[in-house]
Order: C-alpha cells, then sequence, then structure tokens
C-alpha cells in the first residue's frame, strides 16, 4: 500500500511546474424561492404563488489561477433581465479582491424527465 503513495508523490514532483500551479476553487449555492403569495410568471401568471413544487437556487462557481479570477453563475429564474445581471456583477466587482474578476451567465434549461412527459 505504500508503495502506491511513494508512486504518486514521485509522480507529482515529476509535473512541470505550469501543472502544480496554484489554484483557488469556491462554490456558493442560496435557494432564492419566493414566498408563497408572491406573483407568478408563465401560464400561471395571472394569480399569485400558492405552492412551492421545487425549490429556486442561485449558483456559483469561483475560480481563481493566480492570473484570472472567474465566476460562472445560474439563476432558477424567468426574466433575469440584463439590467439585474448588470447589478450583480457590479456588486461583485465592490468586492476586494474581486473587481477583474470575470462573471459568465449560465442559460440552463430544465430537461424534463420521462415521468414529466
Amino acid at each position: 500500500m505504500i508503495w502506491k503513495s511513494v508512486l504518486s508523490s514521485i509522480a507529482f514532483l515529476m509535473m512541470p511546474i505550469w501543472a502544480i500551479a496554484s489554484l483557488m476553487v469556491g462554490i456558493s449555492k442560496e435557494e432564492i424561492t419566493p414566498p408563497i403569495d408572491s406573483p407568478s410568471a408563465g401560464y400561471a401568471r395571472n394569480t399569485n404563488m400558492i405552492e412551492v413544487h421545487d425549490p429556486l437556487w442561485a449558483m456559483a462557481l469561483f475560480i481563481d489561477n493566480e492570473e484570472k479570477q472567474i465566476v460562472l453563475c445560474s439563476v432558477d429564474h424567468l426574466g433575469f433581465t440584463y439590467e439585474m445581471a448588470q447589478k450583480v456583477i457590479e456588486e461583485v466587482h465592490l468586492e476586494e479582491g474581486l473587481s477583474n474578476c470575470e462573471i459568465y451567465k449560465l442559460l440552463l434549461i430544465p430537461i424534463p424527465v420521462e415521468e414529466d412527459i
């Protein structure tokens, strides 16, 4: 068993310098489900929400390799406008150390499972 540790240590030492550069990664997930009786979107837009079928989430993946900082964002939200996205980007850039961070928005479209069809 110890030979595996020795071999992996040797392999690690033989890696080129660029392969072992510092890399920081962080993730975050926050529930953003609006409260019951909030205005609704989609087919039920003329009524307010009466229950929560599935929670809504805002998620982010942060990557920093000492040369570049990148954030990938995903928000379960209909109608996330350009202005709303710009406000989030401005707020992130105000945080210490994140003024040059690149922020990318991901659009995730749920794929129905067989039982939903």
